[in-house]
């Protein structure tokens, strides 16, 4: 079953918009009780998390310009380049969730003013939600890499051949798009 140039072209789209508007959501929910004091809340983006994140999906967006931009060999590279950028975001989501107690330290020592190391966080799952799409990406990536999609294997039916012109029939002119009174068969031949 061969995917279809559009199908890869909208599963790159969606990927790198649900990447873009992913990362300005928000992953995590900190606080911090210091005793005699306020409660002190966070909710933290995935781009505050690691900026890197809505980079690629800024990137992988203008990636879809390059490939309906482009013809075969560049149009294959970019899509060598979206391989890379979907693994960059699957990384980036992971790490994220994997390093989230390195992430929130020096977030929360900037709202606090100190160095603070006892404070509850909750993760949601949004960084599934992105790695899922970043592999959206990367398959995309490859659907790119893997085949010309050129189009040159469109139809062409509606072109013109002029070495025709002259043998062809009124409605058969019509038919193909050619304006049978334009150096046609004249108005008199047809009665």
């Amino acid at each position: 079953m061969k995917i279809k140039y559009r199908s890869a072209l909208m599963l790159l789209l969606l990927s790198s918009v649900v990447v873009v508007i992913i990362a300005g959501q928000t992953w995590a929910k900190v606080s911090y009780a210091d005793p005699g004091f306020p409660v002190v809340s966070l909710t933290l983006s995935g781009r505050q998390l690691d900026p890197l994140l809505s980079g690629l999906g800024a990137a992988s967006v203008a990636g879809v310009l390059g490939i309906v931009a482009s013809r075969r060999i560049l149009r294959r590279i970019f899509g060598a380049i979206l391989i890379l950028l979907g693994i960059g975001i699957i990384y980036s989501a992971l790490s994220i969730k994997s390093g989230i107690h390195i992430e929130i330290e020096p977030l929360l020592a900037d709202v606090v003013g100190r160095d603070v190391t006892n404070f509850e966080y909750t993760l949601n799952s949004l960084f599934w939600v992105a790695a899922l799409a970043g592999l959206g990406v990367v398959v995309s990536g490859l659907l790119f890499l893997l085949n010309s999609y050129d189009a040159s294997k469109m139809s062409n039916r509606y072109e013109r051949h002029r070495d025709l012109d002259q043998e062809l029939s009124p409605w058969v002119s019509l038919d193909l798009g050619i304006d049978p009174t334009l150096n046609g068969p004249s108005a008199e031949s047809l009665d």
